[in-house]
C-alpha cells in the first residue's frame, strides 16, 4: 500500500472551482463508502458565506443535485451528486483503485490518498499528466 499527500489547484476539479468562487467558505470531504457507485460525497462547508456556497453550488453545471444534510452554527453538511463526466480528478483516483482518505481546501486543495501499490499510484499520476490535471507538492509514504 502507498499513501500519497498531494496538492491540487482548485480549478482542476469542480468542488475546488466551487470553493474558489466562495472563498469565505472552506470545504472538508467526509469519508464515506459509496453504495450506489455514484460519486456523491458528503462535504462540510465551514465559514462566513454558507449561503454563497449553496448558491454557487446550485448554479454549477457539473452538479446534478445538492442536498442539505445537517446545519450547525457556522457549518453545514451537504451531499453532492455530480454529473458523471464532471469529476475527472476523482474518477481517475477511483479508476486506479485509489481512495481519498482526506481532502480539504479553498483556493488550493490538499488530498491524502491511498493506492494498493506503487503501480496503481504511478498509473494515476501518469493519467493526471496525460489529461492535464496539475498536481503539486507530492509526498509518498510507503506502507508495509
Amino acid at each position: 500500500m502507498t499513501l500519497v499527500d498531494v496538492t491540487v489547484a482548485a480549478t482542476d476539479f469542480p468542488l475546488g472551482a466551487l470553493t474558489a468562487r466562495t472563498p469565505a467558505a472552506a470545504v472538508e470531504l467526509v469519508r464515506v463508502v459509496p453504495v450506489d457507485g455514484a460519486v456523491a460525497p458528503l462535504v462540510w462547508v465551514v465559514g462566513r458565506n454558507l449561503e454563497g456556497f449553496e448558491q454557487a453550488a446550485r448554479s454549477l453545471d457539473q452538479i446534478q443535485r445538492l442536498s442539505l444534510v445537517e446545519s450547525l452554527p457556522g457549518r453545514r453538511l451537504y451531499r453532492i451528486w455530480w454529473r458523471p463526466d464532471a469529476t475527472p480528478f476523482v474518477s481517475t483516483i477511483y479508476r486506479f483503485h485509489g481512495a481519498i482518505l482526506d481532502g480539504r481546501g479553498t483556493d488550493e486543495w490538499h488530498f491524502f490518498l491511498r493506492f494498493p501499490d506503487d503501480r496503481s499510484r504511478d498509473a494515476f499520476f501518469a493519467e493526471c499528466a496525460r489529461t492535464g490535471i496539475s498536481i503539486a507538492d507530492t509526498e509518498y509514504i510507503a506502507v508495509g
